[in-house]
């Protein structure tokens, strides 16, 4: 059962660096509303990918912090 069907909402930040060629790494949970949310979370931020960050024209890695918000409709 999903957790939006459970009426389970919240919110997720994680910490991570994504690398020079767009790659989520070093993913980290730095806040959590609902332990049960942490896992999914991490769990599908793995799966993204990003444009890297650009310093002189050039891709380098980027420290971040993403929050990810579940909400039951």
């Amino acid at each position: 059962m999903g957790f939006a069907r459970l009426g389970l909402t919240g919110l997720v930040t994680i910490s991570l660096t994504v690398d020079d060629k767009g790659n989520v790494q070093d993913e980290k949970i730095i806040k959590s509303s609902h332990h049960e949310l942490e896992e999914p979370a991490l769990t599908a931020i793995k799966k993204w990918r990003f444009k890297p960050a650009r310093k002189d024209g050039n891709p380098v890695a980027m420290h971040v912090a993403i929050p990810i918000r579940f909400t039951a409709e």
